[in-house]
Formats: structure tokens, C-alpha cells, sequence
């Protein structure tokens, strides 16, 4: 899913709880693929070489404009932190633009599953 969500392009508005939440994370991730920036992909968690690799070649996607579909804006939705605080899920609106369909607009409800760890938020790899 969090390929789907890179490849898509991502978003821009959003609430925040706090600079460490994990609905900060969600959105440097979101704002770091509308801003075509590949270091995106250290806010994920315990990726293995092959999907580090294949974030990167997302994020280069998204660089170049040869993503599938442009990430426009974003809107957290909801935030909810469970098992003793160290799981959390965002849900999140996306917008993307078509390019191949005149740059026509469509939205998205997406779900980003996060885990603390000691150096804060990761989102986790699905």
C-alpha cells in the first residue's frame, strides 16, 4: 500500500499533533513526494535492500514526473495511537492529477500504519 501511495504522489495540508506525532511523519513523507524529494523514504521502518531499493526507484519516479499519477495535496483525517503507544495508523485524503486524462483531479482515502521506535515514528512497510 505505501507503494501505491508513493507512486500515486502525495499531499499537502494536514493537521499536526507535534513535531514527533506520527501524523508529522505522514505528512514530511506526503510534502517530501509533492516536493519531488527522495530522502523520503528514511522515515520508513526496517526496510529490507530490495524495498529500499524500490522506494528509491519510486522517489526517482516521482523526481523525474514519470510517476503514474502527481500527489497534489493531502488531509490528515484521523490519528489513532494504540498497543501502549507504540503502534498508530493515520488516515489520510490524497488528491492526485491524471496526467494522461487533461490533469484531472481524483481523490483517495489512504492508511499509513506507523510503529515507535527509539529514534521516533517509522512507517511501516506493507
Amino acid at each position: 500500500m505505501a507503494a501505491n501511495i508513493l507512486i500515486c504522489g502525495l499531499f499537502f495540508t494536514g493537521c499536526s499533533i507535534g513535531a514527533n506525532s506520527p501524523s508529522s511523519i505522514v505528512k514530511k513523507v506526503l510534502n517530501a513526494v509533492i516536493e519531488k524529494d527522495a530522502s523520503a523514504w528514511k522515515y520508513f521502518y526496517n526496510t529490507s535492500d530490495s524495498q529500499k531499493n524500490e522506494l528509491r526507484e519510486l522517489f526517482r519516479e516521482i523526481e523525474e514526473g514519470t510517476a503514474l499519477n502527481t500527489l497534489v495535496k493531502f488531509k490528515i483525517q484521523d490519528e489513532r495511537i494504540f498497543d501502549n503507544g507504540k503502534k498508530a495508523e493515520v488516515i489520510v485524503e490524497t488528491i492526485h492529477k491524471h496526467p494522461s486524462e487533461q490533469g484531472e483531479e481524483f481523490s483517495r482515502t489512504e492508511k499509513f500504519s506507523l510503529v515507535k521506535t527509539k529514534n521516533g515514528w517509522k512507517i511501516l512497510w506493507d
